[in-house]
C-alpha cells in the first residue's frame, strides 16, 4: 500500500494537485513506517518532499529530506537517487543554485549505475537548463539538445516536453525568434499530449 500511495503522489505532483499530493504523502510515509521497511520509508519521504517542494514550501521538504536521509545508508539505489533529485529539487527552489547542481549530478549518476536511462535523462534535462538560469545561452542551446536527443532515445516524452521548453527560452534569448517559436510549439504538442499540468502551464505561460 505505501508504494501505491507514493505513485498517486507523483500522479498528483504531475497534474499540479499539490492538496491532494501533501495530503496522500503523510498518509505514504504513515503506511511505509508502518511497513518497518527502510527502503520504502526512505522513499515516502523523498516523495513527500517533493510534493512540499511543489507546493512552493522547499524548507519543508528539506526537513522531511533530513530525515529520510538517517535512512539513506540501508535505501536502494534507486531511492538514493530519489533522495538526491528531491534535494536538488528544494534547493533550486530557494535558489541555491550551486546546491542544486550538486544534486542533480549525484541523483544522475545514481540512476544510471542501476540503469534508469528515462530518470538520468530527466535529471540530466535540469543540468542542461542551468545554463539558462546564468545568462549563458549558447552553452545552454548546445546541452539541452543532447538532453533532448537522449530523452528521445529513451522515449521519455514529457521530459521531452520539458527540455524542449528551456530550448526555446535559450533560442529566444539569442534573438532566433522563429526558432524558437517552433521549438515552443513542439513543446506545446507534447504538452497537449501529457498529464503533466506543469508542463502545461509552463508552455502557456512562454506563449
Amino acid at each position: 500500500r505505501a508504494y501505491v500511495l507514493t505513485e498517486q503522489v507523483s500522479l498528483a505532483v504531475r497534474r499540479g494537485e499539490s492538496a491532494e499530493a501533501l495530503a496522500l504523502s503523510e498518509l505514504a510515509v504513515a503506511e511505509a513506517d508502518r511497513s518497518e521497511d527502510v527502503d520504502r520509508r526512505g522513499l515516502a519521504r523523498a516523495i513527500r518532499a517533493r510534493a512540499l517542494a511543489m507546493a512552493g514550501e522547499p524548507e519543508r521538504a528539506s526537513q522531511e529530506l533530513l530525515d529520510a536521509r538517517l535512512l539513506a545508508a540501508d535505501c536502494s539505489v534507486r531511492t538514493r537517487a530519489q533522495l538526491a533529485a528531491t534535494a536538488a529539487l528544494a534547493a533550486a527552489i530557494r535558489g541555491d543554485l550551486g546546491d542544486a547542481l550538486d544534486g542533480f549530478v549525484e541523483a544522475a549518476r545514481l540512476h544510471r549505475s542501476h540503469g534508469d536511462l528515462r530518470r538520468a535523462a530527466a535529471i540530466e534535462g535540469n543540468l542542461a537548463d542551468s545554463d539558462n538560469r546564468i545568462g549563458a545561452f549558447d552553452a545552454a542551446e548546445g546541452a539541452l539538445l543532447e538532453s533532448l536527443a537522449a530523452s528521445r532515445r529513451v522515449g521519455s516524452r514529457q521530459n521531452e516536453g520539458y527540455v524542449l521548453a528551456n530550448l526555446w527560452h535559450a533560442r529566444a534569448q539569442l534573438g532566433r525568434i522563429d526558432e524558437a517559436l517552433e521549438t515552443l510549439a513542439d513543446a506545446e504538442a507534447v504538452a497537449g499530449q501529457s498529464s503533466d499540468a506543469r508542463l502545461a502551464a509552463w508552455v502557456r505561460f512562454y506563449r
